[in-house]
């Protein structure tokens, strides 16, 4: 008998107040970002709640998008699907990385490191709403902790 694997579906609603929380968690720490990186797919719609005008008010935003399978679905080495430019970061200083999930971590990992090589002296926080404890980075600000396998209202 196959082990059933627990499937959270999250409504857009749901996300939407999660942001808000994302929100709160970072005007607590006095996180002031200058610039908000969403993650292809998972972090696009987190990225455009998050820059609006009830939240941080922000239109500097850039979208990174990677990729780790192949067409057979074998995992290899990340990489990104479209370049990055370096000179596209340089004036930001307080820069907020957003994702939907830090499932094993290691795209989120890949990203603000690829940044930090870019701006080595800006401060670069990642903000997710789901943090998953086999993650190989804690981000900054998430929301809620769970090993569930979680469904977005953009994955159905």
């Amino acid at each position: 008998m196959e082990h059933e694997v627990k499937k959270t579906h999250v409504t857009l609603e749901q996300v939407k107040s999660m942001c808000a929380g994302i929100h709160k968690l970072v005007q607590c720490d006095n996180f002031k970002p200058d610039l908000l990186v969403g993650i292809a797919r998972g972090g696009l719609i987190p990225l455009s709640l998050l820059a609006g005008e009830s939240m941080f008010n922000n239109r500097n935003v850039v979208t990174i998008s990677t990729e780790s399978y192949d067409d057979a679905n074998q995992r290899k080495e990340l990489k990104l699907r479209f370049p990055v430019h370096a000179e596209d970061f340089q004036n930001f200083q307080s820069i907020l990385v957003v994702d939907d999930i830090a499932d094993t971590g290691e795209t989120l990992d890949f990203v603000a490191k690829l940044i930090k090589e870019y701006v080595p002296k800006a401060a670069i926080k990642c903000a997710v709403l789901y943090y998953k404890p086999k993650s190989k980075i804690v981000p900054e600000y998430y929301i809620e902790e769970t090993a569930s396998w979680i469904v977005f209202p953009w994955e159905e």
